[in-house]
């Protein structure tokens, strides 16, 4: 007795608390909300079937077949015969239709989940009187399960701002979970800035300067590179008064910040890159999360970068990685902090074009005979152009670049060479030229093949400088103008 008592209280009281929650409930209608359910299951259930649909099921409409029934019952009182007879005929025939439980939004649980209708039934009951959607309660409109989960998800993507729930919970949304393609960074990347800004890495982040189908790179102004903890100050000496000076500085410099884009859900389909490396062939990059595999790509990248920089390849000197972020020298003409155009945006006399090809196809030799790497992806969109007669092109986004022990690397060098020839190709059939351009397999054998001229007497092979030199002379040698 005295439990159903405090049973009793307990509903009674929870019934108030949720009446004062939400003002529209009546008494009726919290104690049907909290029967056989929990305080927190009612305040859900009651913002889910929305009020107009509550005031239904607390007052369901009468069917079809009641009102005939009180129609009948109304005229056999008035004695009309004939009017009674004609009623109890259509009741007859409505009672043979199945009965409409659109204003019973009860989840159809058990077997009854299987049943077709009752599911489209009850998802149109709980959208009904949402915001955006209307009431639904009294007609007869079904809604599938699939367009009941499509409409959801809009209507929770409205309820997010910045990123965040205005609703409750603690998910955040995938708009500030990913970059964009408009380079908006997100929350975690803007993390990464402010990392390499209290290392002292950067200064300053500025704006975009490309964007790619991979990554996007910002113009930024720093050392770039780590401080050591204790350079910022004096340095403590062995006696009393003694001191030692503190290491100088590397002065500030424009740089560029690479960001791979955190969404390229098709990132992991350039495993064959990763893989086929020896490098990293235990790597199991395809089998990766985005995160992983974007560290990964922007660590190779970095690594090829510090290995073609030592062996005298012109490409942008690599200073730090962290994550998926990558910081590295700005190539611009005579150090403005403007960036170099890519090669595709100059326009260039035949003099200067065929200049740039000579230099390409040496890069590209140096590359394979020194670096011992292949670019992998060289295109007119990874080459900078910034003039000059020793060294006008840069070669550039070098992720890709595979050593030689990759199976596939002559097939990524010949696609190299042939993707560059028709660049060049077009370019003279636009100003009606002719440079003498080598064919794709005679450039690849430029590439491959090893010249005794470019060692010494010793058998060691000869300097950077001069190598190229004689590799230049070879080029020439090949193009018949």
């Amino acid at each position: 007795m005295a439990q159903a008592i405090n049973e009793e209280s307990l509903q009674k009281s929870q019934c108030d608390e949720l009446m004062l929650l939400l003002p529209h409930l009546c008494l009726e209608a919290a104690t049907l909300l909290l029967t056989d359910a929990t305080f927190e299951e009612a305040v859900n259930k009651a913002f889910d079937i929305g009020e107009q649909a509550l005031s239904d099921l607390l007052n369901p409409p009468k069917t079809q077949e009641q009102l005939n029934h009180d129609m009948a019952v109304a005229m056999a009182l008035a004695g009309d015969t004939d009017q009674q007879h004609q009623l109890e005929s259509t009741l007859s025939t409505t009672r043979d239709v199945e009965e409409r439980e659109d204003e019973l939004p009860i989840r159809p649980t058990g077997i009854m989940r299987h049943d077709k209708e009752l599911s489209e039934k009850y998802n149109t009951a709980r959208l009904s009187g949402r915001k955006g959607i209307g009431d639904l309660s009294h007609s007869n409109i079904k809604i599938s399960n699939k367009v009941y989960n499509s409409l959801s998800r809009t209507l929770h993507h409205r309820k997010t701002a910045k990123g965040m729930q205005t609703h409750g919970g603690s998910r955040v949304s995938k708009e500030s979970r990913g970059t964009s393609d408009s380079g908006v960074l997100d929350q975690r990347t803007r993390k990464i800035v402010m990392h390499l800004i209290n290392k002292q890495i950067l200064e300053s982040l500025s704006g975009v300067i490309a964007t790619g189908k991979e990554a996007s790179a910002y113009a930024a102004f720093g050392v770039g590179i780590p401080l050591v903890p204790g350079n910022e100050g004096e340095g403590k000496g062995k006696g009393e008064g003694e001191s030692t000076p503190a290491p100088t500085r590397p002065p500030p410099q424009h740089l560029v910040v690479k960001f791979f884009r955190t969404t390229l859900s098709q990132f992991k389909n350039r495993y064959e890159y990763i893989e086929g490396d020896s490098r990293y062939h235990k790597s199991k990059f395809r089998n990766m999360n985005t995160s992983a595999a974007l560290k990964i790509w922007a660590a190779k990248e970095y690594r090829n970068l510090i290995r073609l920089h030592r062996c005298g390849i012109p490409v942008p000197q690599p200073y730090h990685v962290h994550d998926h972020t990558l910081v590295m020298e700005m190539i611009s003409r005579s150090g403005s902090g403007i960036p170099a155009p890519q090669l595709r945006e100059v326009k260039l006399s035949p003099q200067r074009l065929r200049h740039v090809f000579i230099h390409v196809a040496v890069s590209l030799r140096a590359m394979y005979q020194r670096a011992k790497l292949i670019h992998g992806d060289l295109s007119e969109f990874n080459i900078l152009y910034v003039g000059g007669k020793e060294k006008p092109v840069v070669l550039i986004d070098v992720g890709q670049s595979c050593d030689l022990s990759h199976p596939k690397h002559i097939e990524f060098l010949g696609r190299d060479c042939h993707t560059i020839l028709d660049f060049f190709h077009r370019r003279c059939k636009k100003v009606n030229i002719s440079l003498g351009l080598p064919s794709t397999e005679e450039l690849l054998m430029y590439v491959v093949s090893e010249a005794d001229e470019e060692k010494g007497a010793d058998g060691a092979l000869l300097s950077n400088e001069a190598m190229d030199k004689l590799a230049m002379k070879r080029i020439k040698r090949k193009m018949k103008v």
